[in-house]
């Protein structure tokens, strides 16, 4: 049940919500009433809610509106907010996935997010000529005390902030933000990002692309290692099947991870992805036969 107040223009405004299921939708309208604005601290450690939608009839997000929700794994926004608060999904610590819809090219909702050091999330873009998916790290502010000087001097840890400067209001540079790969010293980071440019590669340069290619090639073992990491977080079955249905047919899954995924799909009691890993194998025994 959600909860409601009237702004002074007759909309609604959403305040909260009582006895939320696991996929929560925000309302566009109720009884005749059009929902505009979700408030400050709506769902803010809401448990028990994995996806949350907001509607392109919502055009702003208070401040700490879904901070802290333990179980938010999936979110959707589109270009048409307006207005985003702060914080409004930071401590949200099992995000994944943020699906941003922008047929017209505004990028302000998804650089406001990008404007907060985290949380990381696998951004999932539609555009008017195609869709991206993007990795965003997470970056610290940190600052050094100078006691003899009597100055603070901030500085930034974490390569996240590199990749989310890559993102404006009206556009995504998607050359400076493939420039950025040799920042991500973290194989975890690196393999995320690499996944995410390779399977929808807009606007990828051959060179970025082989790049790409390169790295996950060599680390294979850690890319099967999140997609089940992932899995059990989220329990997206779809995804996993197809992420490493992608990484077998693309040749970019070693025999180790192989057998490694083999091994977990085995305990996860997967049986179409054991039988897509075994044609793997096959396939490498009837070339080694032939030769």
């Amino acid at each position: 049940m959600f909860l409601f107040e009237t702004a002074p223009d007759g909309s609604l405004v959403l305040s909260g919500v009582r006895d939320a299921g696991v996929a929560l939708t925000v309302p566009d309208s109720r009884d005749g009433k059009a929902v505009r604005r979700v408030a400050r601290g709506a769902f803010r450690e809401l448990p028990g809610v994995r996806t949350l939608d907001f509607p392109p009839g919502i055009a702003e997000i208070g401040d700490f509106a879904c901070y802290g929700m333990p179980d938010l794994i999936s979110v959707s926004l589109s270009e048409t907010l307006t207005e985003v608060g702060d914080a409004v999904f930071r401590a949200c610590d099992a995000l994944q996935s943020v699906h941003y819809a922008a047929p017209q090219g505004n990028f302000y909702a998804l650089r406001a997010l990008l404007s907060e050091p985290e949380p990381a999330f696998r951004c999932e873009l539609k555009l008017s000529d195609g869709e991206a998916e993007l990795y965003f790290p997470s970056f610290q502010n940190e600052f050094d005390e100078d006691t003899m000087a009597r100055a603070i001097h901030p500085r930034i840890e974490g390569c996240g902030y590199a990749f989310r400067e890559c993102v404006t209001r009206r556009e995504i540079d998607f050359f400076q933000y493939d420039r950025q790969f040799e920042r991500a010293a973290e194989r975890e980071v690196a393999c995320r990002i690499a996944i995410g440019r390779l399977r929808s590669p807009y606007r990828l340069a051959e060179v970025r692309r082989k790049a790409y290619r390169d790295y996950l090639a060599a680390e294979s073992e850690t890319a099967a290692e999140l997609a089940f990491r992932d899995w059990e977080a989220s329990h997206d079955r779809a995804r996993l099947i197809a992420l490493l249905t992608w990484l077998r047919r693309e040749q970019l899954l070693s025999e180790e991870a192989r057998r490694y995924a083999l091994h977990e799909a085995g305990k996860a009691k997967l049986p179409e992805l054991c039988a897509e890993l075994m044609q793997g194998r096959e396939q490498r025994q009837s070339t080694d036969f032939s030769l």
